[in-house]
C-alpha cells in the first residue's frame, strides 16, 4: 500500500508543481502587459486552488493525504467533493495513523465520482462519522487492533477507536 500511494503522491506533486508554475507565468505575463485586472483575477483563482488543496493538510496521516490528493487530482474534483463538518481534533488519531488509514482507505476504495462525502467528529473526537451521498457502498470488513468500522446506515460509517 505504501509504495502505491507514494507513486500516486509523487505523480500528483509533479503535476501540481507544473500547474502552479504555469499559473505564475500567466500572472507574470499579465503584469508585463500591464493588464492588472486580469492578473488580479487569475491570481485569485490560483490562490483558491491552493486553498482547496490546503484542506488536506489537516489530515494527520500521510497515507490519507496522498490518497485524497491523488483522488482530487485524478478526478479533477472541486473542493465540494469532501467536507469536514467541523473542526476535527486529530490528536486522538495520531498514534493510530496507519490503522486509521487502512480503515478509511478500505471505505474510500469503493467510491466513484458520483459520491460526495463529509467527515464529522463524533464521540468526543474519538470517532469519525463518514456520510456519503451517491451510490450505495458495501460495508468493508477490516480488522485492526485499535480502530474499527461500524456501519450506521447504507450511506454512513463510523470509524472509531476500540
Amino acid at each position: 500500500m505504501q509504495v502505491e500511494l507514494l507513486k500516486k503522491l509523487l505523480m500528483v506533486h509533479s503535476t501540481m508543481r507544473h500547474d502552479f508554475l504555469n499559473e505564475l507565468q500567466v500572472i507574470g505575463g499579465y503584469l508585463q502587459l500591464g493588464n492588472l485586472s486580469r492578473a488580479r483575477k487569475y491570481c485569485q483563482q490560483a490562490c483558491q486552488t491552493v486553498q482547496n488543496y490546503n484542506l488536506l493538510s489537516v489530515l494527520p496521516s500521510p497515507y490519507l493525504q496522498a490518497f485524497f490528493l491523488w483522488l482530487k487530482s485524478e478526478w479533477q474534483l472541486s473542493e465540494q467533493f469532501f467536507h469536514f463538518v467541523k473542526e476535527i481534533t486529530w490528536t486522538y488519531w495520531e498514534e493510530f495513523q496507519e490503522e486509521t488509514a487502512v480503515c478509511l482507505l478500505s471505505i474510500f476504495s469503493q467510491i466513484t465520482k458520483s459520491h460526495v462525502f463529509q467527515i464529522e467528529a463524533v464521540q468526543q473526537g474519538k470517532g469519525l462519522k463518514l456520510t456519503f451521498s451517491g451510490d450505495k457502498l458495501v460495508s468493508p470488513k477490516v480488522d485492526t487492533v485499535n480502530v474499527e468500522i461500524k456501519t450506521v446506515g447504507w450511506q454512513e460509517f463510523i470509524i472509531c477507536l476500540k
